[in-house]
């Protein structure tokens, strides 16, 4: 088992990184105004990384946004154009109570 989780994070990695269309910057500050950025840059940051990205992994302690960044990153993902949306989008999280909250946002 853990080789195959293994050889399917290897494999994501490897793919190519995410291109945004060039409209795509009033979408994140759409999600992500300015004035926000001085709360929580590391919120834009994440939600940045993981549109790049195949994998993406958003962790922190208690009270820290997760929710919220996954919220906003699954709303930008479905603000992109139809053609380059994701074809799924697939999240797991440690604990019952933590996916419970993910379903319920």
């Amino acid at each position: 088992m853990e080789a195959r989780v293994g050889a399917f994070v290897r494999e994501r990695l490897q793919r190519p990184v995410f291109e945004f269309p060039v409209d795509f910057k009033a979408s994140f500050q759409d999600f992500f105004p300015p004035e926000s950025l001085n709360e929580n840059p590391w919120q834009a940051a994440a939600c940045y990384a993981a549109l790049r990205h195949d994998l993406s992994v958003i962790t922190g302690g208690p009270g820290t946004g997760k929710t919220t960044t996954v919220t906003r990153l699954i709303g930008l993902l479905l603000s992109l154009p139809e053609s380059q949306r994701p074809e799924s989008i697939r999240m797991v999280a440690p604990t019952g109570k933590a996916a419970e909250r993910l379903r319920e946002s």
